[in-house]
């Protein structure tokens, strides 16, 4: 709610970190899932899948101050996650409202890992837009 990306990755490594390797799959989906059930448990605005006029948004957050625009990837990075935002301008949808509310806009790649040993978010990549 107030903007504290690093708090807000913890919670999610640690939530996800409490879940059994045995269920968790090789797939950038299953994470996804995780992903919105906790954000959707901690109260927060999300929605997912939103399309665009050249893409879909893995996930937003919307909340009084910020507006999150969330790409997800897996076993890739997150430099990858952020440049598909860039790439596919998923900004444009959401600049213009969040702009006129004095919201801060970020820029957030997520990359998770299913190696062994790591099964969670391996790096993530913030950008604060201007």
């Amino acid at each position: 709610m107030n903007g504290d990306t690093d708090g807000l990755i913890e919670a999610i490594k640690h939530c996800i970190s409490n879940i059994s390797y045995i269920l968790h799959e090789n797939s950038e989906k299953c994470y996804h899932s995780l992903v919105m059930a906790i954000l959707l448990a901690a109260g927060l605005d999300v929605s997912m899948e939103q399309t665009t006029n050249v893409g879909r948004i893995d996930g937003v957050i919307n909340t009084a101050n910020h507006l999150y625009i969330i790409e997800f990837k897996l076993d890739r990075t997150a430099d990858e996650a952020v440049h598909q935002i860039d790439e596919k301008k998923y900004l444009q949808k959401y600049m213009v409202p969040a702009r006129s509310k004095g919201k801060t806009i970020h820029k957030l790649g997520i990359n998770f890992s299913y190696k062994e040993g790591v099964k969670n978010i391996y790096d993530w990549k913030e950008e604060i837009v201007k």
